[in-house]
């Protein structure tokens, strides 16, 4: 794995179940559509970690160094770290949640 500077990309890709979390947000809308809405469906301050934090959880879990090469050039685009705010999303859709804490997600990836 190789890092970019500061070590804190933070990818919501990593979430390999972030598909059924859109897709109920959105179910969600679909019964109770707003005009002109907007929202963020990330996974907010709870469901956030950086890369570094992400290494040093999957390490806990399961035993092993991962291999990391640190590169000194950030990636064109990268941002330092993004925190989603889904307070407006809660408030107009109580019923939505996010499904899956980080530990599930990581306990999920390693089998722990």
């Amino acid at each position: 794995m190789r890092l970019v500077p500061r070590g804190t990309y933070a990818p919501d890709a990593a979430e390999p179940h972030i598909g059924a979390t859109v897709c109920a947000a959105f179910l969600e809308f679909y019964r109770a559509p707003r005009s002109a809405a907007v929202y963020n469906l990330g996974g907010s301050r709870a469901n956030s970690v950086s890369i570094l934090e992400a290494i040093a959880r999957l390490q806990d879990l399961t035993g092993m160094t991962l291999s990391v090469e640190y590169v000194e050039t950030s990636l064109l685009g990268d941002h330092i770290t993004y925190i989603s705010d889904l307070r407006r999303l809660w408030a107009d859709y109580p019923p939505w949640e996010i499904t899956r804490s980080l530990d599930d997600i990581f306990r999920e990836l390693t089998d722990r």
